[in-house]
């Protein structure tokens, strides 16, 4: 079989090449057909099962088979109706446009870089190599891997997008990849996945060292943080309340610091889950710090805290505070008579010391850079952490996918208001008077946004003349009558405010409903929603517009976001095209573009993925003892009948016990053959057991044992002190097919159970759990293997060196 996977297969460029086990897929057709090669025995010869595979996607079955049980019948249909909807949901993305398209650059996982040729194949998508075509089913287009060293968070195919920003990637294409010769795309993505495996290992001892951390839990809520509950004017909608309890819960009920991230759209709630966390920190008498990107959210957020918390002694720390003023400040926050301190950057300066700061809540966090929120969170390490963000930068987003940071979503709208009417079109003057008239017959105010500060005289002027009569006011950073002008526009004694993205800023304008974004092409996706939800945050319809000058050469990058902001409505999804434009970016570094690989982004955060799962494998190490004696009846020995002399059996049984690998054992087992003669099937249950108990042990399994549970089906129960739950995630997808529904994790006890073992002898019990622990233990050794060397490891390399667990199943 290794043989034939070294022959180059035939490609002819006229023909499509249909996918083998070879190609990461399947020899036969869908879930339909894997379901029924595995009917047979789990414990059935290759050649048996060879059986079932000739012939491709037709099974073929012996005339004295019996016929399949109604049980299995079930299956076959229920795999059939998977393979329809999985069909379905592949069609549904690719005609409703969010799938790639004919001619879109792709990645194949195992040949590399390719384009869509065709979408008209009914059976799947056929791909365009240097060489030839490939057709991909659909059933494997997001298919998942189960085999060894096949193990995926991803699909087989995924779509290009380079990581890394700027002008110079938008007319880069991949070289088409080959079918034939792989040797390049191979050396490529295994430089990918050491650079990945080194960036997850960092990921994960940054998540360890934040699990290592402990702080003093709160306490239970008090009757005082009853009464601020009921206080909340308004109704809470379920994902806040939802919200509310996960905060609770990282508050209350866990050691290790809070880091979790809230992601919500504007005016969905998140002020009012950090206001009830800052006042459940004050009530167990810690500091509190929130710290916000501009003077005016600073304001806006201290007046609604005055009135929120009067009970609460607090200060603002802002640039515009007074020299003297902010000395005093910061010495009360340096003794601790302040204990919520709301301010800006000033929070950020060296002169900036807490008394025991308990909490931190970051607001708008994607308006500061990644040195900025690590400083203040490198001196109070043991302090909770709680983010606010309706568009959240993309390395805080896939910290929050890879598991470094909690995340909670609120998606659902406040009662009664409605989706901002999103329209994208060409700058002209008869849009933005219609849309101004309109606005202001309904008596409502006007946004009107520019890129540049410089063109807001000439915009006001021009709107004044459009219009006569309309009142217009501006606001931009340094202009002296800011804050007076805001207040004006707060107070309706203006209808128009001319601004810079300084309004993007969680200001409240109730009664502006329409927004005008002008060269919106110029302003990144994340400012554009945040730009959006300004207006409608009432129940009045909230308008936007966002104006591009006419004939415009944008860039492919360009037009990605402004058709997103068209069609994307919530801030995850914003961010999430914000990150498939832009990459996550070095998650740990400043790089916010990105910088790691040459494979993709998808392709490489599957990767990432991949790495830090096997990493969590990783954390159970190797035990020195495995007890499997309860395996056998009669427990590990050599019949006498079979070695007589009883210092001989003692010491031939130690040996085997001591042997280090699976060749010292075999080794072992052909010497007695030579002395003593063919072994009976005692013995051949003792090398068995022996195996597994090699096997286990570095799995860090320290025993297996059978039990038989009244009214239950006899199981083994395999106990592992260092699993947890994340581990065993992490081995699951590396058990054979046969094992689904048959292999649990009950993590009250840490044991593995092996369930149906009713009609096995013990012979055929242990090549059960052999069968199912082999490919867990190659998957976790290569992994093992690899993150030492810091190489890849194939899966059909020779054997390790002696003393070591072997890297290939095949040994096995």
């Amino acid at each position: 079989a290794a043989a034939t996977r070294r022959v180059a297969p035939q490609i002819f460029p006229s023909r499509i090449r249909r996918p083998s086990r070879d190609d990461g897929g399947e020899a036969t057709r869908g879930a339909v057909a894997r379901l029924r090669s595995h009917a047979t025995s789990p414990f059935a010869s290759s050649a048996t099962s060879s059986r079932y595979r000739k012939g491709g996607s037709r099974f073929q079955s012996e005339k004295s088979s019996p016929p399949p049980s109604p049980l299995y019948t079930r299956k076959v249909d229920r795999a059939r109706r998977e393979q329809e909807r999985t069909k379905r949901s592949v069609m549904d993305e690719w005609n409703a446009g969010t799938g790639p398209k004919v001619g879109d650059p792709m990645v194949h996982r195992k040949y590399g870089f390719c384009k869509v040729d065709s979408l008209d194949d009914p059976e799947g998508i056929i791909l365009q190599f240097s060489d030839g075509r490939l057709l991909v089913r659909y059933d494997d287009v997001n298919r998942r891997g189960n085999g060894i060293g096949e193990g995926g968070v991803g699909g087989l195919l995924t779509s290009y997008k380079k990581i890394g920003g700027g002008a110079a990637r938008e007319n880069s294409q991949p070289e088409l990849s080959s079918l034939q010769n792989t040797r390049k795309w191979d050396r490529k993505k295994e430089k990918v996945q050491n650079g990945t495996l080194r960036l997850a290992k960092d990921l994960f001892d940054l998540y360890t060292e934040r699990q290592e951390l402990s702080r003093t839990p709160c306490a239970s809520d008090p009757e005082a943080m009853h009464e601020f509950e009921e206080r909340f004017a308004f109704t809470p909608t379920s994902d806040q309340l939802r919200c509310f309890a996960d905060v609770k819960q990282d508050m209350v009920n866990r050691k290790q610091p809070m880091d979790r991230l809230v992601c919500g759209d504007v005016g969905f709630g998140k002020t009012e889950v950090a206001f009830r966390a800052m006042y459940r920190a004050y009530l167990n008498n810690r500091q509190v710090a929130l710290l916000v990107p501009s003077t005016i959210l600073a304001q806006q957020h201290y007046e609604s805290a005055k009135s929120r918390m009067p009970d609460v002694p607090m200060d603002l720390l802002t640039g515009k505070v007074k020299p003297a003023e902010a000395r005093r400040i910061r010495e009360r926050i340096r003794n601790g008579e302040t204990r919520l301190v709301i301010g800006t950057h000033a929070l950020l300066s060296e002169g900036t010391t807490f008394h025991d700061l308990g909490l931190l809540v970051v607001d708008e966090e994607q308006r500061f850079g990644v040195a900025q929120k690590e400083k203040i969170k490198g001196k109070h390490r043991d302090c909770d952490v709680l983010t606010l963000s309706a568009t959240p930068i993309p390395r805080t987003l896939q910290m929050s996918f890879v598991g470094l940071r909690d995340i909670t979503l609120l998606r659902t709208p406040p009662q009664g208001r409605q989706k901002v009417e999103t329209t994208v079109g060409e700058i002209s003057a008869k849009t933005i008077r219609k849309a101004i008239r309109q606005e202001l017959a309904r008596n409502g105010q006007v946004l009107f946004v520019v890129p540049y500060k410089k063109t807001i005289p000439k915009v006001k002027k021009s709107i004044e003349k459009m219009i006569p009569g309309v009142r217009v006011t501006t606001a931009y950073g340094g202009l002296d009558e800011l804050d007076q002008n805001m207040r004006m526009l707060a107070e309706e004694e203006a209808d128009v405010l001319v601004a810079t993205t300084i309004v993007e800023i969680g200001l409240d304008l109730p009664k502006a409903n329409t927004i005008i974004v002008n060269h919106a092409h110029l302003f990144g996706i994340s400012e554009l929603h945040q730009l959006r939800g300004r207006v409608g945050r009432r129940q009045t319809q909230g308008k936007a517009f966002f104006l591009t000058p006419p004939n415009i050469n944008a860039t492919k990058d360009m037009k990605m976001r402004l058709d997103a902001i068209a069609t994307s409505s919530t801030g995850k999804e914003i961010a999430e095209v914000d990150m498939k434009i832009r990459g996550a970016g070095n998650i740990l570094g400043k790089d916010q573009s990105g910088s790691v690989g040459d494979v993709g982004y998808e392709l490489f955060m599957v990767m990432v993925e991949e790495a830090i799962r096997d990493l969590q494998a990783l954390t159970i190490q190797p035990v020195n003892e495995c007890d499997v004696t309860c395996l056998l009846p009669k427990g590990l020995a050599i019949p006498a009948s079979y070695m007589p002399d009883k210092r001989r059996r003692d010491k031939e049984l130690e040996s085997a016990r001591d042997a280090p690998t699976s060749r010292h054992l075999l080794q072992l087992n052909a010497r007695w053959e030579r002395e003593f003669g063919k072994p009976p099937p005692e013995i051949s249950e003792l090398t068995r057991a022996l195996l597994l108990a090699l096997l286990l042990k570095r799995l860090g399994i320290v025993s297996a044992e059978l039990v038989s549970p009244a009214r239950a089906s006899r199981r083994a129960l395999m106990y592992c002190p260092m699993m947890d739950v994340p581990q065993w995630e992490a081995w699951a997808p590396f058990f054979p097919p046969s094992a689904r529904g048959e292999v649990d994790f009950n993590p009250s006890t840490r044991e593995i159970v092996v369930e149906n073992l009713d009609r096995l002898n013990p012979g055929q019990i242990l090549d059960r759990l052999l069968q199912f622990m082999i490919p867990v233990a190659t998957y976790v050794e290569g992994r093992r293997t690899q993150l030492e060397a810091g190489i890849k490891v194939e899966d059909d390399d020779e054997d390790s060196e002696e003393g070591n667990f072997s890297s290939s199943e095949d040994d096995w």
